[in-house]
């Protein structure tokens, strides 16, 4: 009976974060999602961390302590950040209308401390479509259901 009991309550935590992505995901359908974002490079360019990370399927992952996951924009066509212990950056090119599109992409090959989001973020990067500036938080979608939440990283 105590396995059943815990395969019950597993059920029940997998359902409340499967309905937390579906919340999310009605939600930004229904927004106006790229359409009242800022053009302002000066807000865009600020040192980002990234808060939330729900993968291509929808399903949102644990982030560890131990791991960063930052972006910036370092001007009007080029990006960098860390991806857990990784460098990486490349080329961009946003629109007013919240798309962009990810050009030459580079990241370093540091083996990082297991286990690790690094090389799952970092494919993220290079598949964001649309941006959105929300709150003071910096929104990424890709593929059709991937999500990147970041907030400000104060340095």
């Amino acid at each position: 009976m105590p396995i059943e009991k815990e395969k019950s309550h597993l059920g029940i935590l997998i359902s409340q974060k499967n309905s937390l992505v579906l919340l999310l995901l009605f939600i930004f359908s229904c927004s106006d999602f790229g359409r009242h974002h800022t053009t302002d490079r000066i807000t865009l360019e600020r040192p980002w961390e990234l808060v939330t990370f729900i993968d291509s399927n929808g399903n949102e992952l644990d982030l560890y302590d131990y791991e960063v996951h930052t972006l910036r924009f370092l001007n009007e066509s080029e990006f960098a950040g860390e991806a857990a212990c990784n460098h990486y950056g490349g080329k961009y090119a946003a629109k007013n209308d919240g798309k962009i599109t990810v050009g030459e992409f580079y990241i370093t090959e540091a083996l990082c401390r297991q286990p690790s989001w690094g090389e799952e973020f970092a494919g993220a990067i290079t598949k964001v479509k649309k941006y959105e500036l929300e709150d003071g938080r910096l929104i990424l979608l890709y593929d059709k259901l991937g999500i990147l939440i970041f907030n400000e990283r104060l340095e």
